[in-house]
């Protein structure tokens, strides 16, 4: 409240954001509570792909998909995405397929 000629102002501790489970999402001013909000949550089919700070929500991106003609080199994982690579093709009258790919290792000719 603020003063009057018979009353004094009165003042009130600023709200505490929970550390790990909140950010600050507006500041305080001298007449304003500070505002908090709860820190998102990424999906499954999502990684983290920056970290939240005291003032920032963290940021999902959808994990990549490999394409048909890809095998998966490095399995995702909560803060880092899928990385593909292109399955080798054995050289015509020089190589044979030894070992077919698969959904995460290459081609062996």
């Amino acid at each position: 409240m603020p003063p009057t000629f018979t009353s004094n102002r009165q003042c009130t501790n600023l709200t505490v954001c929970t550390e790990d489970a909140q950010y600050i999402s507006v500041s305080h001013s001298s007449t304003t509570d500070r505002i908090c909000q709860n820190l998102s949550t990424c999906f499954i089919t999502q990684y983290q792909s920056s970290p939240p700070t005291s003032t920032s929500d963290r940021s999902c991106t959808d994990i990549t998909s490999c394409a048909e003609n890809e095998y998966e080199f490095n399995a995702p994982t909560l803060t880092s995405n899928r990385e593909c690579n292109t399955i080798s093709q054995c050289i015509p009258q020089v190589e044979y397929e030894e070992t077919p790919p698969s959904s995460t290792t290459d081609r062996v000719c």
